[in-house]
């Protein structure tokens, strides 16, 4: 790790510190809409093509889960182009792509994009989209249903969902004595040193049951009954007999046969009506991209002081960028730093922040009847934050 952060630490130090006309252009573009905001090392191109793929599956999401409006900030999406640039920032060494929901919004990080196969892409959105819906589901069905969706295609007014994703009809083919739903309900968690053949057929079998339950017939009538159960904490096995009236043992039975079929279905649903996304792109900003970059370490478990050390080195270039200010009071405030992340929600409002959050975290430190920052940014529709490890601090 410490290897690690010094290579970061230098790479931000050295693009920041030269003068502004003597620094090397990153290899980045930029695109962004009303929802998210695209850091691609690529071509401006394709991140326009990123952003108004990105725009088309959330409204698509939003429809189909039926998720609640809201103020969020727009989602950040990174895409490298360099397996070794990616390697930096990855949480475990095999995540080919991530999302990190976090205080300071949302962050999708991707190994590469490629045009013509975007599961990753799809799939980390779908991880995103169910959690916005507020159900906490266990870790097979999130699992399962960012893989079911991950194959979705739009075809002028309709979309088609659960289309054979990839490999997966082998592996757990290959594995079905020991990928049977009784054994998938009992992992909760998938260690980072799980060793991939392990962690492939979970995937696989949460793919391929979720899958069954969304598309055989004899259960998809009743399958988001089924899940939303097991969401709100009934046991697989007890929602089962409640939703379906049949034994637990019929789902294994009913598994093994749907797994040994030739083929699997797919399902065309209508496409929600879409408006053309408004894209704005060109050439990315330097300390936007290098703060984004830092907050992606800084929010994962056990890296905080890593994203730290970036913002850091960002800042001595950069000491009155709002973005970067507001990053840094976030995650100091939710790393339970409370003195700097005073310093930073004080200097984030006197700087101008309209963000919410920052808003709202900045009211716990001020004095009782005053409110930081404009009071129409203070409303009660605006999303609240969970924790508030510094309040009354």
């Amino acid at each position: 790790m410490r290897r690690r952060l010094s290579a970061l630490v230098l790479v931000v130090a050295a693009a920041l510190s030269a003068p502004v006309g003597a620094r090397p252009t990153p290899p980045w573009s930029y695109a962004a809409s009303d929802h998210f905001e695209v850091f691609f090392s690529g071509k401006e191109q394709d991140a326009r093509e990123a952003v108004a793929l990105f725009e088309r599956d959330e409204t698509f999401f939003e429809h189909q889960l039926k998720v609640k409006a809201g103020w969020r900030p727009r989602t950040r999406v990174i895409v490298f182009s360099s397996p070794s640039d990616y390697e930096l920032y990855k949480p475990e060494s095999n995540a080919a792509a991530y999302w990190l929901g976090t205080p300071d919004g949302d962050f999708i990080v991707l190994q590469s994009l490629d045009e013509t196969s975007p599961i990753d892409a799809v799939h980390e959105l779908a991880h995103m989209m169910v959690a916005r819906t507020g159900t906490v589901y266990p870790l097979w069905i999130e699992e399962g249903l960012a893989q079911y969706y991950s194959t979705l295609k739009t075809f002028g007014s309709k979309v088609r969902l659960g289309a054979e994703l990839p490999g997966a009809l082998a592996v757990v083919r290959g594995a079905a004595g020991t990928t049977s739903p009784d054994r998938l309900f009992t992992v909760t968690e998938l260690q980072p040193d799980t060793a991939p053949p392990l962690a492939g057929q979970f995937y696989a079998a949460s793919w391929a049951l979720v899958h069954m339950l969304l598309t055989d017939g004899a259960y998809r009538g009743r399958a988001h009954t089924f899940l939303s159960a097991v969401g709100g904490g009934a046991a697989p096995g007890d929602a089962f007999t409640a939703t379906y009236g049949k034994p637990a043992a019929a789902l294994n039975a009913d598994f093994r046969k749907y797994i040994s079929r030739f083929k699997v279905d797919s399902t065309v649903v209508a496409a929600p009506p879409l408006s053309t996304p408004q894209i704005q792109a060109g050439a990315v900003d330097d300390v936007d991209v290098a703060v984004t970059l830092g907050s992606v370490l800084g929010w994962q478990k056990g890296h905080e002081g890593e994203g730290r050390a970036v913002l850091e080195a960002i800042e001595k270039d950069a000491p009155k960028r709002l973005r970067l200010i507001e990053a840094r009071a976030l995650l100091e405030y939710y790393t339970h730093h409370c003195g700097p992340a005073r310093e930073y929600l004080e200097r984030a409002v006197d700087l101008g922040s309209t963000n919410p959050n920052v808003l709202r975290l900045a009211a716990n430190f001020a004095p009782t009847g005053k409110a930081p920052g404009p009071a129409a940014a203070m409303t009660p529709s605006v999303a609240t934050i969970v924790m508030s490890p510094c309040a009354g601090m």
